[in-house]
């Protein structure tokens, strides 16, 4: 009998007021392309350059948006290099926070969309 899991994760599950505004945004400011569109229940499947998704699903009429909900789980993207893609961000109209740097070699920066959803970014640096 074989103990392993036999699952992946697929995507992260965002809930967003306004799916198109979301859409031009993930795909103009973070480069996403889609992979899936659900025209009747709203909703995108959201690709990276890489093999990270991210789903966005339109509220509902009379759903409400909670701070839990944007702020409790939160995508988390690995860069390369974070202060060119903090500028990158910037240069877009994203208003990314100010990069932080950590010790052990952690930078970390943090951007909203449009929704107030928190995106962290962090870059492992080599010492």
């Amino acid at each position: 009998m074989n103990n392993t899991l036999q699952m992946r994760l697929h995507a992260i599950m965002l809930r967003v007021t306004n799916l198109e505004r979301s859409r031009k945004w993930y795909t103009e400011t973070l480069g996403f392309t889609v992979a899936f569109e659900d025209s009747h229940y709203k909703l995108l499947t959201l690709r990276d350059q890489g093999e990270g998704q991210l789903a966005i699903w339109e509220l509902r009429p009379g759903e409400i948006p909670t701070v839990a909900t944007q702020e409790a789980a939160y995508p988390v993207f690995i860069s390369t290099h974070a202060s060119e893609d903090h500028r990158l961000l910037a240069a877009r109209g994203a208003n990314p926070e100010p990069i932080q740097d950590y010790p052990h070699g952690l930078r970390v920066f943090w951007v909203s969309d449009p929704d107030g959803h928190r995106i962290c970014v962090l870059e492992f640096m080599m010492e």
